[in-house]
């Protein structure tokens, strides 16, 4: 099956995966990336300009997952987390959706631990 998102590219995208030295704010969850801590910075360059965007941890753990087991999953920043519900509803894979839900409760635990 071939793979079709309907979503305008970056003409340049530059993903990395360092350690944040500084707080940052996830871009898909708004959750705070506290120094220590992995997360994704991309930089690219779209239509509408150059930008950048940053990732915590949790929802590159989502994405990861469903990338690992879809044929075509398709997600734009800002936009992720409806991306990956858009795509539970859509999918028979068997126990994708508690994986994610347990995710979401280490999650939740996460940031109630000091």
């Amino acid at each position: 099956m071939a793979c079709y998102c309907d979503f305008n590219p970056a003409t340049v995208y530059w993903p990395s995966r360092p350690v944040a030295r500084k707080k940052h704010r996830c871009y898909e969850c708004g959750r705070q990336i506290k120094p220590g801590e992995r997360y994704e910075r991309v930089r690219g360059i779209w239509s509408d300009g150059p930008a950048t965007f940053c990732t915590c941890v949790w929802c590159l753990a989502q994405r990861d997952l469903i990338e690992a087991v879809a044929e075509c999953f398709c997600w734009e920043h800002g936009n992720l987390l409806d991306n990956i519900h858009c795509w539970l509803d859509n999918t028979d894979i068997p126990g994708i959706r508690m994986a994610i839900g347990r995710m979401k409760i280490e999650r939740k635990h996460d940031e109630e631990t000091p």
